[in-house]
Formats: structure tokens, sequence, C-alpha cells
């Protein structure tokens, strides 16, 4: 497994410094929420440092890397590769840093789009990702509640976040993110 290091010196001789210091205070974030949760904090740190390891890539060269993740692309997908930003880096993490912890690789895979049953790493990155200190939507209230909410709730409240800011913007919303959304219906309610 490739140490805090080595990714951020990948990270910053491929992203650009505004996304390496998004990616630090996503892993800063995924770090605490672990230690709130009680989750492994070092791959929560990692997962958040690998999170967007992609983000820069041009649209091409992530539909490449996902062309070998092996799990299809769906129609809104290809109207919005953005959100196949997450599968990317996996298979980059993995090509370009050795990444083999799958619990990692599955909280970089999906913390765009969410997926159904998420749980543990991956929840926890999908929520850092969201939250991080220089995120302007999310104030200090909200913050000052995350203590108080268990994690399915956490990731409800974002879930239900995202697709009101997609539909304001008239952005498609992904189908994993609704089925996230349902799925997490039956949990918290």
């Amino acid at each position: 497994m490739p140490d805090d290091k080595d990714i951020q010196l990948y990270l910053r001789s491929n992203l650009s410094e505004k996304r390496c210091l998004h990616s630090r205070r996503t892993a800063e974030t995924a770090e605490k929420l672990c230690m709130l949760y009680g989750y492994d904090t070092k791959k929560g740190r990692t997962a958040g440092l690998l999170h967007d390891i992609a983000r820069e890539l041009s649209n091409s060269e992530i539909f490449e890397l996902v062309e070998r993740d092996g799990m299809g692309i769906s129609s809104i997908e290809k109207e919005y590769p953005v959100l196949l930003h997450g599968r990317a880096g996996a298979v980059l993490a993995v090509e370009k840093l050795g990444m083999t912890d799958e619990k990692i690789l599955d909280a970089v895979r999906w913390h765009t789009t969410g997926k159904p049953n998420m749980e543990g790493l991956t929840a926890v990155l999908y929520v850092a990702d969201y939250i991080e200190p220089g995120r302007k939507h999310i104030d200090n209230e909200f913050r000052l509640r995350i203590k108080e909410m268990n994690l399915n709730h956490l990731v409800m409240e974002v879930v239900r976040s995202s697709i009101a800011y997609c539909r304001m913007k008239g952005y498609s919303v992904a189908e994993q993110t609704f089925m996230l959304y349902h799925d997490l219906e039956k949990k918290v309610s």
C-alpha cells in the first residue's frame, strides 16, 4: 500500500494546487469521521487523499480508465463524465500507486455517486468530500450536528442535499444516488 508521501507526491505532480488542498482537507475530515464512527483512521486519510486522483483528467482519459473496471457506463455517466472520476480514480490508484486495499478502492470508486448498501469507509468518504471545511455550502451549525447523527442519518442528509443541488442546477442525478437514497429511507425511518 502506498504511504502518504507517495500519494501526496503523485497528487502534487498531477493535480492543481486547489485540488491538492481539497484532497488534504477531505483526508483530514475522513480521518475525523473515522474516529467518530469507529473506522480505521489511516484508511480514511488515505481514501481522502486519493478520492480525486482522476478528477482533472480529460473525459477520454476517464472513459479509458473506467472501461478497465468492467462495470459499464450508464447514459447519465456518458452525459456527465465527471460522475466517473471516482471509478477512474480507483483504477488509477491501482495502476499508478499499487493500491490493493479494497475498502479504500471502494470508497474512492463510489465517493461521487454513492451506491446502495454503502457503509463504513465508503460512507465516510462520501460525507467527508461533501463537508470538508473548504466547502462553502456547509454551515457550522450542520458541522456541529454531525456528532449527534449516526452515519446513515449523516449520509442521508448529504444525499438529500446533493439531489436538491442537482435539481436546482438542472443536472441529472445518477441512478446509484437514487438507489442509495431509497436504501437509506428504509434504514433511517
